[in-house]
């Protein structure tokens, strides 16, 4: 039989980690091309049908991890911003970008040149094109819905777009790169618009956070009263057992 105390702990740790994932969320709800982090709590039913097939002497697993951090990969709205180096993408494809431990990808397009009039992030990191990395001539190049550069009619590359059949596959990497996870796949099909002089907003709304974040603190001090109340039990309970 699990006690109150176990049961409550296991409820607070997964309140910890729902209110660092929102704290994660509202920090970059202005950042572009941000995806939200969903803290998913296992069915209960799962436990139910774990510990029937383990027999009926099996312990419920209250103290196994019940949670975990997945990402949103739903599209932000996408906003103007007048800049030709910003580039949003329409539908579901990923930029590839190149680190010092191989092949990211990222939704965040704002880009500009390096003193070598290569394409790369904010961070420096080239942006690649279908053959390579993108070395433009101009600061101002025109790139269509295809990913198409041109510095007036001479066509600069194009830029590569990645799409995987299962976005949930890929690794965090920090600074909003994604890796390619082993369970990674890419696909062809389908066709992946890009807009220039826009960016896509982060997908967190803000006003939801807040009120996971209440909702959550309040649910975090109600199990510690629930901890005080059991406590107070069981000092009562060996108090009046101690007088016998």
């Amino acid at each position: 039989m699990i006690d109150a105390l176990t049961a409550t702990s296991a409820g607070m740790a997964g309140d910890v980690a729902r209110l660092t994932t929102i704290s994660q969320n509202l920090a970059n709800a202005a950042t572009a091309g941000f995806k939200k982090e969903l803290v998913v709590t296992r069915p209960f039913i799962d436990y139910l049908g774990r510990t029937a097939n383990a027999g009926p002497s099996a312990n419920f697993p209250v103290g196994s991890p019940r949670s975990e951090s997945v990402t949103d990969h739903r599209a932000g709205m996408i906003k103007f911003t007048g800049n030709p180096l910003d580039i949003a993408i329409e539908d579901g494809g990923f930029f590839e970008v190149m680190t010092e431990q191989g092949p990211a990808y990222t939704r965040q397009g704002t880009f500009r040149l390096d003193v070598q009039g290569r394409l790369t992030t904010d961070a420096g990191l080239p942006v690649m094109g279908v053959s390579g990395e993108l070395i433009l001539t101009t600061s101002q190049p025109r790139i269509d819905a295809a990913g198409k550069i041109f510095d007036g009619e001479n066509q600069l590359g194009q830029i590569k777009l990645v799409r995987f059949e299962d976005p949930r596959s890929l690794e965090h990497a920090g600074g909003g790169l994604y890796l390619a996870g082993p369970g990674s796949t890419t696909r062809s099909d389908g066709y992946d618009r890009m807009r220039q002089g826009h960016t896509e907003t982060s997908n967190v709304n803000s006003m939801t956070e807040m009120v996971k974040m209440i909702e959550t603190m309040r649910h975090f001090e109600s199990s510690q009263r629930v901890i005080q109340a059991y406590d107070g039990m069981l000092d009562k309970t060996i108090r009046t057992l101690g007088e016998f």
